[in-house]
């Protein structure tokens, strides 16, 4: 491969050498370069190896300078010689091949006889800043946009607009009352994350199972400011932290809450675990409400007897203001996925008369065994899942109107 050819096509590399030689006539006038590829230049050291003596390496390449001759003036009638040695010392590549690239500085040069869709704004974006990008022939005239790509960001912005796909509490806050069930994955570990939570803390009642919290922990530990809470914890075993447990964080006092199961080994009930309170939604509306955890493993007949407990507790508590409606609502994960046929028959055996509300997936693992059962009318509640990044499970939002 001939030096230049190397150069041309990039081949070379760069330039780990550059050595000079006066000592030996048969050699002065050279330029010795040592390239990176040794295939470069592999030409010319077999041309001239009468010159690799003394101190000459055999892995050095003999550049010699060439010399053009050419007339300038008016008339070309002055006659000129240069005589230089065909190196420039740079780094290179197409513009096809820089796509990805990131770079501190670059120098574009756009010249070319055809126009190249979207060549332009691949060159000159490759760059963190425009301080660090000089251009040399930006030939606008050959600034092209594919015609498919633009008729198709035509068609996005005037016909396939889509509306924004995650409900935000806060955006409707005035409105609505909100309450969202999520297994945390342990309250203990997330509490920061939930703090931190835009849409967690704009919801008035937040349940959450899961929790791994114990009464050993500081009172202060799961607070969060302008909320109110309680929790019940699993049932420690061994000295170890339960993986279980249940919390609630209310905006307005919590006047009522009890655990009406719990998963307690000698408990008769022990195949899920239940927090109950009520809130109420606003002066014409009361809600009871049950969340509850069911352990994958858990028996499905005794899940069943639990479930009627519960369903017993509530219908114990009533509203006397006969102007006030009273609904139920029982949220949870029930271990049992919504999309299998089994999971629907059985569950409307298990709460008859509830609506399941939630029909999309409740996990990041594309299941739904997530529930809301509700007594409230299609025509005053929406449920929505949200995102979690600190766990497998999503918000289950549900919107009230106040």
């Amino acid at each position: 491969m001939d030096v230049a050819d190397g150069l041309a096509n990039g081949a070379g590399g760069t330039v780990e050498k550059i050595q000079l030689t006066s000592h030996d006539s048969s050699a002065s006038g050279f330029v010795w370069v040592q390239f990176d590829d040794p295939d470069v230049g592999s030409r010319l050291r077999n041309q001239h190896q009468a010159l690799f003596t003394g101190e000459i390496h055999d892995t050095w390449t003999p550049i010699q300078p060439i010399s053009r001759q050419f007339q300038v003036g008016r008339s070309h009638s002055a006659q000129v010689l240069r005589k230089q040695f065909p190196l420039r010392q740079s780094t290179a590549k197409t513009i096809h091949r820089c796509q990805g690239d990131t770079l501190d500085k670059v120098v574009v040069d756009f010249t070319t006889t055809r126009k190249e869709a979207h060549s332009h704004y691949v060159g000159m974006s490759r760059v963190k800043s425009l301080d660090g990008l000089f251009i040399r022939n930006l030939c606008a005239d050959k600034i092209s946009v594919n015609e498919s790509v633009r008729d198709e960001m035509s068609h996005l912005r005037a016909d396939r607009c889509m509306p924004l796909t995650l409900y935000l509490p806060y955006l409707h806050s005035d409105s609505r009352y909100h309450i969202t069930f999520l297994n945390v994955r342990s309250l203990h570990k997330h509490i920061d994350c939930v703090r931190h939570d835009r849409s967690l803390l704009a919801c008035d009642v937040n349940l959450f199972c899961e929790t791994r919290t114990s009464s050993v922990d500081s009172s202060d530990c799961y607070h969060i400011d302008t909320f109110n809470s309680v929790f019940y914890h699993g049932i420690s075993t061994r000295g170890c932290r339960s993986h279980y447990g249940l919390a609630m964080y209310s905006k307005r006092p919590i006047l009522m809450s009890k655990q009406p199961l719990t998963l307690a080994e000698d408990s008769s009930h022990g195949s899920a675990e239940c927090l109950l309170t009520v809130v109420a939604v606003h002066e014409k509306l009361l809600l009871t409400i049950a969340c509850v955890y069911r352990p994958p493993n858990s028996n499905m007949s005794h899940f069943a007897t639990a479930m009627s407990h519960l369903l017993a507790e509530i219908s114990t508590i009533q509203c006397d203001d006969a102007s006030v409606q009273h609904h139920n609502v029982i949220l949870g994960d029930f271990n049992l996925d919504w999309f299998d046929h089994s999971t629907k028959t059985s569950m409307s055996e298990i709460f008859p008369g509830y609506r399941q509300l939630i029909t999309g997936t409740s996990t990041d693992y594309g299941s739904a065994i997530d529930h809301v059962y509700t007594t409230l009318p299609a025509e005053v509640i929406q449920t929505f899942t949200t995102e979690s990044f600190f766990s497998d499970h999503k918000p289950l939002i549900l919107s009230i109107l106040c």
